[in-house]
């Protein structure tokens, strides 16, 4: 089977889109739970949920881009397949810092302005002394920022990009296959 770039980018692209619309519904429950997410449990149980979407979407989509390889001497290598993962945390990432544009300033920007005090306030009171007016205004200044569209947009991307290689240092050792064992037809959906 000769290389499909087509057909790579198309697995890519939906693989990301399906991440994306994952951490999408994170996002949402925790938006309509109304506070912030407290609790070891709580944000244990959340983790654990990201880490196995990261987990499941790469192996579903590395599994079905690894046949593109079969005729590539290598196969599909564990860097074909820590690339791919790469690409789509990225992709992933961009989507989730889009929607999180669209609710910190259209949806209900109220409250992720009352979440960035609480952070802010919690800061203050781990301080040893009150900060001064500079400081508050320092840091007030880095908190918007830090919420601009372009910065949501990015550290979403880039954030998800750090996660998902650390999933995808476990997920593509298990993708990796020779030539010799890849079938030379894509799996069916």
């Amino acid at each position: 089977m000769e290389f499909d770039k087509r057909t790579y980018w198309n697995e890519l692209l939906q693989g990301a889109l399906v991440m994306g619309l994952l951490f999408v519904l994170i996002i949402l429950i925790s938006y309509l739970y109304g506070k912030p997410i407290e609790g070891f449990l709580l944000k244990s149980v959340i983790f654990v949920l990201q880490i196995l979407i990261l987990g499941f979407v790469f192996m579903r989509y590395g599994r079905r881009v690894a046949p593109l390889y079969a005729g590539h001497p290598r196969g599909f290598t564990y860097g074909n397949a820590f690339a791919f993962s790469m690409i789509l945390s990225l992709f992933a990432g961009l989507l989730t810092g889009l929607v999180d544009v669209v609710m910190h300033h259209f949806v209900d920007p109220e409250f992720y302005r009352n979440l960035m005090e609480t952070a802010t306030q919690a800061q203050i009171d781990k301080m040893p002394t009150p900060p001064t007016a500079q400081q508050l205004e320092m840091m007030h200044k880095m908190q918007d920022s830090m919420s601009s569209p372009l910065a949501l947009i990015l550290m979403n991307g880039f954030g998800m990009m750090f996660s998902g290689g650390l999933v995808a240092l476990v997920t593509s050792a298990l993708l990796k296959k020779p030539a010799s064992a890849l079938p030379t037809t894509l799996p069916e959906e």
